[in-house]
């Protein structure tokens, strides 16, 4: 009986043994396997972990050249416990550079997360891992240019070629090809900062046929006039100051024309011949403006307003008034521009003071403006009239429609000219009082002057 009991716990204290020793067994046999990489026309730098950072708990690691590719190789690390998941991460060699455009794990298309940055995937833990990788090596060139105001001193930017005077200039978007257009600017480096560092100075690296989107800023009071890449022009897009430029294979640096731009008033109304405008100093930092004027087009409503408004002054002409920020696309045609209207939902901060050159006179010598403003309210505003020059000017910090009101006013010269032919019975005292003051003078200078000669 008792050898029966000593067998009975020999197997019970053997099964337990089997029943802890047999799950650690399982996991370290599965700590074998085999991979397979081949890797076309790029280097590729492979590594398993495992956790999604290839730098902690790495497993293994590998540099797989196009004509080297890893074939059946064993990987029998028993450290580590997968837990039934692991990690591949993929990405160019450092050193060699170059894109991937495919990459399958185990027969399985996976997407792209960066062509020429790294990928890491997460992949089931299994005994074979086929890893394929295609890409391909591609030149690179440069651009390099510096803003107006840059710290250039003592660098390769200290060039009159590369730098950029009263205007600036950054990247907004790199695209692969102008086929495709798909977008690639998060391989660019600094591509949030427009390719520009702190001191002003731009860079950007790119392939043959990339197409880049720029964005050229003049300074206030001046115009991009020319653009061009190596003799290239580089085309306006619709978005504002922005310009394309497909890359060749070559560095390059841009020869961009800032020019001296005056604000401008522009009429297509045959009542007024000519104008001027003048912003507040800080209204704008870029560009320059054009105060545009027309005939109004009224309702029967607003013309009754208008005229109610005016009250005892009469209206003569309405004028739609707008004021835009303008900037030239690459060229001296003023009218081939990109708008940014002013004053229109916002106020101007300082009001503009506008002059406009009227083609003749109004009917009277008093005038006023009627401003209907954009949220349907009316305002007067005061009013220079020069006569002589048939000139109004006046201040506003909002634009749309004005009507000229004048009246006529009686003028003093009249009175004045009846004061000296009637005068009135006190001023006959006051004349006779001094011409008497002066005869008494007379006589007494007279009689002092015969003493002193006796």
């Amino acid at each position: 009986m008792k050898g029966k009991l000593k067998t009975i716990a020999f197997l019970l204290v053997l099964i337990l043994l089997c029943s802890i020793i047999a799950p650690t067994m399982n996991v370290f046999a599965s700590t074998s396997k085999t991979i397979n990489i081949t890797s076309t026309e790029i280097v590729s730098h492979i590594v398993l972990s495992e956790t999604s950072n290839p730098e902690e708990n790495k497993i293994n690691d590998f540099l797989v050249d196009p004509s080297h590719p890893i074939e059946n190789k064993s990987l029998d690390n028993s450290t580590h416990r997968y837990d039934g998941e692991i990690y591949v991460t993929i990405e160019p060699d450092f050193f060699t550079g170059g894109r991937i455009t495919s990459i399958k794990i185990n027969g399985v298309e996976k997407d792209i997360i960066s062509p020429i940055g790294r990928n890491t995937y997460k992949v089931s833990d299994v005994e074979v891992y086929n890893i394929e990788v295609v890409g391909l090596v591609e030149q690179h060139y440069n651009i390099m240019w510096a803003n107006d105001g840059a710290n250039v001193a003592g660098t390769d930017y200290d060039n009159e070629e590369v730098k950029l005077v009263n205007g600036s200039a950054k990247v907004v978007k790199v695209y692969d090809n102008e086929t495709d257009m798909n977008d690639i600017s998060n391989e660019i480096d600094s591509i949030d900062e427009g390719c520009l560092n702190p001191e002003g100075r731009g860079y950007i690296s790119l392939s043959e046929g990339n197409v880049v989107i720029f964005e050229f800023t003049p300074k206030y009071g001046y115009q991009l006039t020319s653009v061009t890449a190596n003799g290239m022009k580089l085309t306006p897009q619709e978005t504002m100051n922005q310009y394309k430029y497909i890359m060749p294979a070559t560095n390059i640096h841009f020869q961009a024309t800032f020019t001296k731009t005056e604000d401008v008033v522009k009429s297509s109304t045959s009542k007024v011949t000519s104008g001027t405008i003048k912003i507040g100093k800080n209204e704008i930092d870029s560009g320059s403006t054009v105060l545009s004027v027309k005939d109004a087009t009224l309702t029967d409503e607003q013309k009754s307003i208008f005229n109610n408004k005016a009250g005892d002054y009469t209206v003569s002409n309405v004028f739609d008034i707008k004021l835009n920020q303008v900037f030239y696309k690459g060229s001296t045609n003023s009218n081939d521009v990109w708008y940014n209207p002013l004053g229109y939902n916002e106020d101007l901060r300082t009001p503009a003071t506008i002059t406009l050159k009227l083609d003749e006179g109004v009917d009277g010598n008093a005038v006023v403006l009627i401003h209907e403003k954009e949220d349907g309210t009316y305002e007067t505003i005061e009013t220079t009239y020069n006569e002589a020059t048939h000139t109004i000017t006046f201040k506003t910090a909002s634009f749309s429609n004005y009507a000229i009101a004048s009246k006529k006013t009686e003028k003093n010269e009249e009175n004045m000219d009846d004061n000296i032919t009637n005068p009135q019975t006190g001023d006959n005292i006051t004349i006779f009082i001094t011409l008497f003051v002066i005869a008494t003078l007379g006589a007494f200078i007279t009689i002092k002057f015969n003493k002193d000669i006796k």
